[in-house]
Order: structure tokens, then sequence, then C-alpha cells
């Protein structure tokens, strides 16, 4: 029997380019606010630990009363412009062609509905068996919960799973959850941070996924 059986994607850096629209939602909020607007940069290093986190890093604020507030403004924003320049990364399509065979799933903190919204516009649907957001877990990543909580639902043990993702939250989740974790070089994370956080292989492109899954499950065949 095949050790991977299931294949647990994150989203944003992973599958999708999504940071010029999220840094036009955080940007909304500053101007409500009347602070200067960020750079892409500087919100791309704060995505991945879901909204609270990134709005309280990124307009350093600790108030849970402001932190409300900019969460509901910049989710009434991003929901009518979060696919106005997001786009699947190269090579995604591809890779996940050659991965018939394996039940997948997306596993992003981002809020569910926003994921749904995103997957859907750029026709990713079809690929996914199922998707969830940082309010169907019981922690978020990189608390381990969050992809135990997803190899439940999908009736599989997180041995059986890879988690593939940019982010050390990513890696760590699948670490602490026993599950084999792959980092993509091309989002938020470096090479040295994902190796750091336990990443046992990096690809550059999801095409090269096909490849890197068929090896270990020869290996533990």
């Amino acid at each position: 029997m095949p050790i991977i059986k299931a294949i647990l994607f994150d989203l944003d850096g992973t599958l999708v380019d999504s940071f010029d629209d999220i840094a036009a939602g955080i940007n909304y909020v500053l101007r409500k606010q009347g602070k200067p607007s960020k750079s892409r940069e500087e919100v791309k290093k704060n995505v991945g630990h879901g909204i609270r986190n990134m709005l309280r890093w990124t307009l350093e604020i600790e108030e849970d009363e402001a932190i409300d507030s900019a969460v509901n403004e910049f989710r009434d924003h991003y929901w009518d412009h979060c696919v106005d320049k997001t786009f699947v990364y190269p090579g995604v399509f591809e890779g996940l062609n050659k991965l018939e065979g394996f039940v997948k799933e997306v596993a992003t903190n981002k809020q569910r509905r926003f994921a749904v919204k995103i997957i859907e516009a750029l026709e990713l649907d079809g690929y996914f068996e199922m998707v969830l957001g940082g309010d169907d877990y019981p922690v978020m990543k990189p608390d381990p919960s969050a992809v135990l909580e997803v190899c439940r639902r999908l009736g599989v043990d997180a041995s059986n799973a890879i988690m593939v993702g940019d982010g050390r939250p990513d890696i760590e989740s699948a670490v602490g959850a026993g599950a084999v974790a792959c980092g993509v070089n091309y989002g938020i994370g470096t090479p040295d941070e994902l190796k750091e956080a336990g990443a046992a292989h990096l690809i550059s492109s999801l095409e090269e996924l096909p490849t890197y899954i068929n090896k270990i499950n020869k290996l533990k065949s």
C-alpha cells in the first residue's frame, strides 16, 4: 500500500498568488484609518497565520476592539475584490492533472468562504474533494490539530498524508501531526525557513510534486 493517500494543499502562496489583493484589502483599512499604505512585500510577510494576526501585525494594533473593526472592514472589502489580481501559479494545473487517484484537499488558514470563492473563480474547484479554512479547525496552523482535523474528515491517518505549503505554519502543522511536509520555495517562506521548520522536501513548481510522491510510495510500498 502506498504511504501517501491524501494530499493537503495550502492556498495563498502555494496554489495562488493572492498577495496583491490581500495588500489592497489591508491598504483599504489603512486609508480608512488615515494611515500610510503598506507595500505588497510588507503585507506578504504577515500572511498565513490567520486574518486577525495578519491585521494585528501589519496594522500594528493590539486592542481587541480595534482588531475586530479592522477584520470586519477587511472582509467586506476583500469579499468584493479577492480575485481582482489573484492568479494560479505556473505549474499548478499541470501538477494537479498528474495527481489523479489521490485524495486532494485545500487546507488554508483563510476563512473558508473566501477560499471557496477564489478556487471556484480560478477554476480549481474540480481538483479537490474538500476545501477547509481556518474557521473549520479547532486551532489554526501551525497547530497540528489543523492537519489532524483535515485527515479526520478525509478518513485517512496523518501518516498517509502530505501537506504542501509555502510557510512555516503549513510545515509545522504537518510535522506536528505526523504527516509528510513538502515546501514550495516560491511563496512566503525561504528555503532555509522551510527546512528549519521540518520540510522533508522542497519543490520550485507543483509539476515536481507527482515525482516526489511517487518516489515516496515506491520506497514504502
